[in-house]
C-alpha cells in the first residue's frame, strides 16, 4: 500500500468515526431534549476517547456561577459531574486511575470554557 493510499484509508476511517460520533450526539439530543456536545480526545495514534456532555440545567448553571467565584476548575468539575452522559461516554474519563488523569483534566478544561461562557453571557445581560 502506498503512503497516499494509507493516508486516504486513514482519512476515510476518521470520517466514519466522526460521523458515528455525530449520530450518537444527535440521538442523545433527542433523548435528553437539550443540546449535547461531543468532546474527543486523542489517547494513542489510533485511539480517541469521546465524552458526551449535555447542556447544564438552570440549577447547575447557577451553582457553577457561584462556585466559579472561587474556582473555575471546581465549577467545571461540578458541571462535568452533573452533565456528562456516562453511559455513552468512554469509561476512561471516569476511571480514577492516574493514567487517565490527562483525559479527565482535558475534559475539565473544555467544560471550563463552557462555565466561563455561561458566566460572561449572564453578566452581559
Amino acid at each position: 500500500m502506498t503512503p497516499q493510499e494509507k493516508a486516504a484509508e486513514e482519512a476515510a476511517k476518521e470520517e466514519l468515526r466522526l460521523k458515528a460520533i455525530e449520530e450518537i450526539r444527535l440521538m442523545l439530543e433527542k433523548k435528553h431534549e437539550c443540546k449535547v456536545t461531543a468532546l474527543s480526545f486523542p489517547v494513542a495514534e489510533n485511539d480517541k476517547a469521546v465524552l458526551y456532555v449535555k447542556e447544564p440545567d438552570r440549577y447547575t448553571k447557577m451553582k457553577a456561577m457561584d462556585v466559579s467565584e472561587n474556582s473555575y476548575t471546581s465549577a467545571a468539575a461540578l458541571v462535568l459531574s452533573a452533565c456528562a452522559i456516562v453511559e455513552e461516554s468512554d469509561a476512561r474519563f471516569f476511571d480514577q486511575n492516574p493514567k487517565n488523569d490527562a483525559l479527565y483534566l482535558g475534559a475539565l478544561m473544555e467544560v471550563n470554557g463552557l462555565v466561563q461562557y455561561i458566566v460572561a453571557d449572564v453578566k452581559k445581560k
